[in-house]
């Protein structure tokens, strides 16, 4: 039969129980077995966790001894236990098993859950991060340093957190509304920036300029939120997502100003973080990390950081084809690309305009930079084309680019969000959701579309506004993922 044995540090345990058969259920590295047969002779050996010890000639008792105190789970009869847990991975000896873990700016993430049986561990990590068990805090964990192999022996949990502002988590929502209902749809114009509101369950959305917040299920009940970026928020931008609020960006006057919003009452804090005048306005605004790109009404390119420092234009003198360019982003390896929309003309710079190089999409006319879409994951920068309506994306930072294979049936592609490998197209009349190959397409209405875009909200719901002869914002359940953060390597042995 099993027997849970409970062995104390360097204390032998004797079981008074006749057999032919023991078998070492779980246990935490090596245990010691003295075993008394029937004649009455003893051995001992030693033993670990998935070792079946057949003993033909019987045996009265066996006693246990371990160097640390641990609760165990032993088979001792006469007939062979058949039963081998699924987590034994190499019955008899130990094992190692190798991961890859993410963990995030600021917040404690498990690396290791607590396990039995657990003998050594090793981390790296190629940046430097910082270590602590349970009950651990962000100021209590120590610092592992970047390149370092960092061995040790626990069966608890371990936790453990990146220092680098670029390492925040990124989330994505996996669609899985059923192809045989219809979304939920709601007729409402010119709506954009949807924030899902945790504590009071409503949804936040820019329309027509101004904030509002209203009921989650039918956006009745709206409600204006009094700030002062309304009628001057800029169009395509970041919304920076926290536990108690959320950020826009936008020109009270002429002054480019965040403002960050607390769930609880949509009090606000209005930082001024560039005084731009004349640029009271702008095409776009990209964040990495604490620093913003800014492309100005005045077709000039602007970059800062966000508490307010640094903040200087970006020179086009050194290519002029896109002197007057409309679209700026960061790269994944932080350079910057600019486009100028009408032409189809690019250039990457990796010192803030100093240099320049030129690109230009040949095969593919008529590029909507402001469509485009870098996934902050995987790096790859996806853009429709106005003209074709192809889908196209660079795996290198701009400098080649290559088609996406995207369903027949949508007919082209005219909006993108690309998170985590995870593809959201929006067309005229479709919503398509999976990757290059795989989708799953959604048919929304003949109504004439317009510009229809997906936003990807932290409620695990992804919406689709759909301008037309009607304006409609589709609604598409599904479940929240995050992915992201710095990777560190893992290495357990498993006995």
């Amino acid at each position: 039969m099993l027997h849970n044995i409970l062995l104390k540090a360097n204390e032998w345990n004797s079981i008074s129980k006749q057999g032919k058969y023991l078998n070492v259920v779980l246990a935490a590295g090596d245990i010691s077995a003295r075993i008394t047969l029937l004649n009455n002779s003893t051995f001992e050996t030693k033993l670990v966790s998935g070792m079946a010890f057949p003993i033909p000639d019987g045996f009265q008792s066996v006693a246990f001894l371990s160097e640390t105190s641990q609760q165990t789970k032993i088979w001792l009869g006469d007939l062979p236990l058949t039963y081998t847990p699924n987590e034994l991975i190499t019955v008899g000896s130990k094992s190692m098993q190798s991961t890859q873990k993410e963990l995030v700016y600021g917040e404690l993430t498990t690396l290791l859950p607590a396990r039995v049986g657990r003998g050594k561990a090793t981390l790296q990590a190629d940046k430097d991060f910082y270590l602590g068990g349970t009950g651990s805090s962000v100021g209590s964990a120590i610092k592992i340093s970047a390149g370092t192999l960092f061995e040790f022996s626990t069966q608890g949990a371990v936790f453990g957190y990146s220092i680098d502002q670029n390492d925040t988590p990124h989330y994505f929502n996996n669609v899985d509304l059923p192809l045989s209902e219809l979304p939920v749809k709601t007729v409402l114009s010119e709506v954009s920036h949807l924030v899902y509101n945790p504590v009071s369950t409503r949804m936040i959305y820019q329309r027509q300029g101004y904030l509002y917040h209203a009921n989650k299920d039918d956006f009745s009940g709206e409600t204006l939120i009094t700030n002062p970026l309304n009628g001057s928020m800029i169009s395509s931008q970041d919304i920076i997502i926290e536990e108690d609020g959320f950020t826009l960006f936008g020109f009270d006057d002429v002054r480019l100003t965040k403002v960050k919003f607390l769930f609880d009452d949509y009090s606000y804090v209005a930082t001024e973080i560039a005084n731009t005048p004349a640029n009271a306005g702008a095409y776009n605004i990209d964040i990495k990390g604490n620093e913003f790109v800014l492309a100005a009404s005045n077709m000039k390119l602007w970059r800062g950081s966000l508490d307010g420092g640094n903040y200087a234009e970006i020179s086009l003198v050194t290519y002029p084809a896109i002197a007057t360019a409309n679209h700026i982003r960061f790269l994944a390896n932080g350079d910057l690309i600019a486009f100028q929309q009408s032409t189809g003309d690019y250039a990457i710079t990796s010192d803030d305009g100093v240099n320049w190089s030129q690109h230009q999409l040949l095969s593919y006319s008529g590029m909507a930079p402001k469509q485009a879409s870098l996934d902050p994951v995987t790096g790859f920068l996806y853009m429709p084309s106005a003209g074709t309506f192809d889908l196209v994306v660079s795996k290198d930072n701009g400098v080649s680019w290559s088609n996406v294979s995207i369903p027949a049936e949508i007919g082209g592609v005219i909006n993108v969000e690309a998170i985590a490998g995870r593809l959201y197209i929006a067309s005229n009349n479709y919503f398509a959701f999976g990757n290059d190959g795989d989708w799953t397409v959604y048919y929304l209405d003949d109504n004439n579309a317009t510009n229809p875009k997906p936003h990807i909200v932290n409620d695990g719901t992804t919406y689709v506004y759909n301008g037309g002869t009607i304006n409609y914002l589709y609604a598409f359940g599904g479940v929240r993922g995050t992915a992201g953060g710095m990777k560190v390597n893992v290495l357990e042995e498993i006995s």
